[in-house]
């Protein structure tokens, strides 16, 4: 764990707390420890610690609709800036999922100074019990880049960042020689059909974690159930990778499968940094026939949450942006980006924004 984050003088950082929703005030009460503030006016002129515990009863300024929302935060981050032994960037809110689980929360860091802005503030999910190394890790980090590496790191582990999990995950020794997979001169980040009447490179699926055959049959009939359009320009499919040696797969998957598909031995507990690393290195050609910018991920979530990670590696440079998702919306959101613009890294956002940090169908 990194060392407690301490101002110029000394004193321990506070991290101030936001309210998005009307929250229980028994929840307010557990999440206002020393370290925190909770901000009574978007100017800051009103911050209450652990010293006004017991908190009877909250009235918000920030329970807003969009846009006025935006500017409500974004004032109360300017605010914070100037404020002594107060975090300048790094923020918690409490949003309307805190108010309904009353286990989680947003992590966020301000994020206006990019060129590309979706929202102000880059936000994950984290579990209430692990705020403080959550926030301190994002405090002692790279900015906005370790915002979205936590946010990976939850996606990992469910959705939600969670310390114990993501220390496992941190700490589990990686089965795969990276030197074996070096990056592919052919890799870019414009992966897809050669034309409008070119069929879409396959997405690779891998399974890192035993899925059953019914649940297997059950993610192909979800994630293929939607409208694509003609289908004889684009009729996207998925292929589970069966080997680390060309082809790679065995051609496109259909359900109903009547038996599991082969699996590297290797594949058991990989990480999806490390499917990233075979996607680099073994997928990009000239005809691709498996997509080397996105690809899929069953873990150990897979079989009991009925959620998969989706993974791109060709936004914001190159750098892997993982995201939960249900099995209904994991094709259709993968390719979106193809389609419409949005992206992983927006539609990740998305989901921690509106909900408990996966992304679910429309």
């Amino acid at each position: 764990m990194p060392p407690t984050l301490r101002s110029h003088s000394g004193e321990v950082v506070k991290f101030p707390i936001i309210c998005t929703a009307n929250i229980d005030p028994k929840v307010l009460n557990d999440v206002l420890t020393e370290r925190f503030v909770l901000v009574g006016k978007r100017d800051m002129s009103e911050l209450l610690t652990s010293d006004d515990k017991p908190i009877n009863s909250f009235e918000t300024p920030f329970n807003l609709k969009v846009p006025e929302i935006l500017q409500a935060v974004s004032e109360f981050m300017d605010a914070a800036k100037t404020k002594k032994g107060i975090s300048k960037n790094t923020f918690v809110v409490l949003d309307s999922t805190t108010a309904k689980d009353k286990t989680t929360c947003q992590v966020a860091i301000d994020s206006r100074h990019e060129e590309e802005l979706y929202w102000d503030y880059v936000p994950f999910r984290c579990e209430l019990s692990s705020l403080i190394p959550a926030l301190e890790a994002l405090e002692h980090g790279d900015g906005t880049a370790t915002a979205r590496k936590l946010r990976n790191e939850a996606a990992m582990v469910g959705g939600v960042w969670k310390q114990q999990q993501v220390d496992a995950v941190r700490n589990k020794q990686s089965r795969l020689a990276a030197a074996d997979f070096p990056k592919s001169e052919a890799w870019d980040e414009y992966c897809g059909a050669e034309s409008s009447e070119s069929a879409l490179p396959y997405v690779p699926v891998f399974r890192t974690a035993d899925i059953s055959l019914e649940t297997l049959n059950d993610f192909l009939e979800q994630t293929y159930d939607q409208d694509w359009g003609d289908e004889e320009i684009a009729d996207p499919r998925v292929a589970f990778v069966t080997s680390l040696s060309p082809p790679y797969h065995n051609g496109p998957a259909s359900a109903p499968l009547g038996t599991k598909p082969p699996v590297p031995e290797i594949f058991s507990g990989l990480p999806a940094e490390d499917c990233d690393t075979i996607t680099c290195s073994c997928f990009p050609a000239e005809d691709p026939e498996l997509n080397y910018n996105r690809f899929i991920v069953l873990d150990e979530y897979t079989e009991t949450e009925k959620t998969v990670i989706i993974a791109s590696n060709a936004e914001l440079d190159g750098i892997l942006q993982l995201a939960r998702c249900d099995f209904k919306g994991a094709l259709i959101q993968l390719l979106a980006p193809q389609e419409t613009g949005l992206t992983i890294d927006q539609l990740a956002c998305e989901a921690v924004l509106d909900g408990a940090g996966i992304i679910r169908a429309p």
